[in-house]
């Protein structure tokens, strides 16, 4: 298909000037989703006259079918950071799902991870669904941030499949990954935390101290692991809404039931 036909959607788009760049060069059919609707309506505005036959959505990825109805609607899916922040989250197949069906027979999903490659070449390549999967390394100018691109074909049309099945697949690719290849809650990590809320002379610690300890720079940062995704799975691990602080064997005890 030539540029102007081709039909792309970049998902998470946020305030990046990445849909711009792609008009510039000749794309057209371009639509931009996001689920901040206050960033959708700023970049609508900021480049209705620029681009004016770009398309900006509000919309939950996870629940796209209430935005997005048209199966089959792109040829290319981008994705950098949204997946790697769903990753542990109850949505990410859906959202999954719901790009699968977006996405056109032959089209390609294209995601950029700073995850292990190991683990998103496992998540994406689901046994019952008809999709081919392609990693490149990606060279980020840092010996400690690595990142991976995968290109995910959808190389026939999607069968019908229990999205039970393939959530159960999904979360235990996830669980075998943090639980056995590489567990969360090592000796060395258990010790570094314990002397993280030991060196406060603290009992306890105000939960932002409580996410600065207990998640290392690359987690919060790369992983888009954020403060608001920190309370929402406390909340999930106490069963209410307490913002109390923690003391360090709460802590671990969170963080163990988090791998």
């Amino acid at each position: 298909l030539d540029r102007a036909r081709k039909s792309i959607m970049i998902v998470g788009c946020g305030s990046s000037k990445l849909s711009k760049i792609l008009y510039d060069l000749g794309h057209r059919r371009i639509t931009n989703v996001d689920i901040d609707e206050g960033i959708i309506e700023d970049m609508k505005r900021k480049y209705e006259e620029e681009a004016p036959e770009m398309s900006w959505v509000t919309c939950d990825i996870t629940k796209a079918k209430e935005s997005l109805e048209e199966d089959e609607s792109f040829d290319l899916i981008l994705d950098k950071g949204t997946l790697d922040a769903l990753l542990c989250a109850d949505g990410v197949t859906d959202g999954y799902m719901e790009i699968l069906r977006l996405l056109r027979v032959g089209g390609v999903f294209s995601v950029i991870s700073f995850r292990p490659a190991e683990l998103i070449a496992q998540f994406l390549r689901v046994p019952e669904l008809p999709v081919e999967v392609e990693i490149k390394t990606l060279e980020t100018g840092s010996s400690t941030r690595k990142a991976s691109m995968f290109l995910l074909r959808k190389i026939s049309a999607l069968p019908w499949v229990d999205r039970d099945e393939v959530r159960s697949y999904q979360n235990d690719v996830i669980k075998r990954w943090y639980q056995e290849e590489t567990p969360l809650l090592t000796a060395e990590r258990v010790m570094m935390i314990k002397e993280g809320f030991s060196s406060t002379g603290k009992e306890k610690l105000d939960l932002e101290a409580c996410y600065q300890i207990l998640f290392l720079p690359e987690e919060r940062s790369s992983y888009g692991y954020n403060f608001e995704h920190f309370l929402e799975d406390l909340k999930d691990f106490r069963g209410d809404e307490s913002k109390e602080g923690m003391n360090a064997e709460e802590a671990l005890e969170f963080l163990k039931e988090m791998q």
